[in-house]
């Protein structure tokens, strides 16, 4: 492969721009440095010597294959001014290095077997990660999660395909139904791994991507208040006169880590104006798609607007608040959390509560520690059909069709972690990350 050069931190004015270059026969560039050879894995304090410019240098040498993408790779780090990079770049160019593409460094790691297609993906989902728990996900990925337990897979599936061939080679020897139960146990143990990693996916998209929370409840009950508690400054307008929000306001927020698609819908109540029942009508839709609504209440009172939203939201994922503490007498409904936003009490609970509704319980964190993505969702979910098809073609003993579909399904594996591949996936795959990973 030819040499490639890319900045690995911002090409902006800050404390240091690190520079990394990736291919063969680095030497070559040791006419710009003032040393006369590069020591591996030993950080060497030197002078970039540049046709236009000159700098002081910290340079780190990786010899192959002990390096990130499994070439040579030199990454050096400069004062951070691009003027400098610049300018180092285009001295490279003059002895035929070229500009790296779009996650070319990564993609050359899984080209020479340094990680496999899984973990490249990880790469990306770590660098775009919106949340320390996307991140703990992710970095699973990147470590070998996935991985794993695919290989763990292909072990039985392998196991599987060595019986099914054995009575396809000798078909005198009937199948017996202690062997055919055999194989139906271990494809339902594989149907039930996968079905556990594809089932956590929305879970794991909406630490990565955000949870969507509504709040909604009627008029006047502090709505616009509790969003801008939640974001930390005054997002909505907060007035005394029912029907000020009229359609609906998104932000969003992150919750001791968790990060939220926060949306202060329009009061839900009966209404004859018709642009208010216009945002009365979208914010039920809001309701309907949410992650998470909480149904807000005033606490001095309870009325034929309070029960229509409690029967709305009464099958969804909800919270139960009540605002105006400070009023609070009896209430005719069970509630999960009382505060007062004008007064600022036990709003310190608010958060917490929140936290602890989206966070997954000790019973769904089985499956949680690996992140899956869109690709590896819709190759399970093709994977899954396989695996039925080899059940059905075990039930009426047509053991050719089971041998197919069982190679089939190892195809789909062997996709996931890249040991079967086309340029067009690793180009839709690569093309999405930053230069310079």
């Amino acid at each position: 492969m030819d040499t490639i050069v890319a900045p690995i931190t911002p090409l902006i004015p800050s404390a240091v721009i690190v520079v990394r270059i990736s291919g063969e026969n680095l030497e070559r560039l040791l006419p710009f440095f003032s040393i006369d050879r590069f020591v591996p894995r030993k950080a060497t304090f030197c002078r970039y010597i540049g046709s236009e410019i000159s700098d002081d240098i910290l340079l780190t040498f990786f010899k192959a294959p002990f390096s990130y993408t499994g070439e040579d790779v030199l990454e050096v780090s400069f004062h951070g001014n691009p003027i400098i990079v610049s300018s180092f770049i285009k001295d490279l160019y003059t002895l035929g290095v070229r500009y790296a593409m779009p996650g070319e460094f990564t993609k050359r790691a899984f080209l020479n077997g340094k990680i496999d297609l899984s973990q490249a993906e990880a790469v990306a989902e770590i660098i775009n990660s919106k949340s320390k728990y996307s991140v703990q996900f992710s970095y699973g990925l990147l470590s070998g999660g996935l991985t794993k337990r695919i290989d763990e897979i292909i072990s039985t599936l392998i196991d599987i395909g060595s019986v099914i061939e054995a009575f396809i080679e000798f078909p005198e020897d009937d199948l017996d139904i202690e062997s055919l139960n055999g194989i139906f146990i271990k494809v339902d143990s594989i149907l039930d791994a996968v079905n556990n990693l594809t089932k956590h996916y929305d879970i794991l998209n909406n630490f990565k991507d955000g949870f969507t929370v509504v709040i909604a409840g009627k008029p006047n009950v502090g709505k616009s208040s509790l969003l801008n508690f939640l974001i930390s400054h005054e997002r909505s307008i907060v007035s005394d006169i029912p029907g000020t929000t009229r359609d609906y306001i998104t932000e969003y927020a992150d919750l001791e880590g968790i990060p939220i698609k926060l949306i202060d819908t329009a009061g839900i109540r009966i209404s004859s104006d018709r642009i208010e029942a216009l945002g009365i009508e979208k914010a039920k839709q809001l309701i309907d798609n949410a992650d998470l609504v909480i149904a807000l209440f005033d606490a001095s009172s309870f009325d034929e607007d309070d029960r229509y939203l409690l029967e709305y939201t009464s099958n969804k994922n909800r919270v139960l608040f009540l605002n105006k503490k400070d009023l609070l007498t009896d209430y005719p409904i069970d509630y999960d959390l009382s505060f007062s936003l004008k007064y600022s009490m036990d709003l310190d609970k608010i958060i917490p509560f929140l936290k602890d509704r989206l966070l997954p319980k000790e019973s769904d964190k089985l499956g949680l520690d690996v992140m899956i993505n869109d690709r590896h969702r819709y190759l399970f979910n093709n994977f899954i059909v396989h695996l039925n098809k080899i059940k059905e073609a075990l039930k009426i003993g047509d053991l050719d069709i089971a041998a197919f579909e069982l190679s089939e399904s190892l195809n789909i594996l062997y996709e996931i972690t890249g040991e079967h591949y086309t340029e067009d996936i690793l180009n839709n795959i690569f093309d999405r990350f930053c230069i310079g990973k």
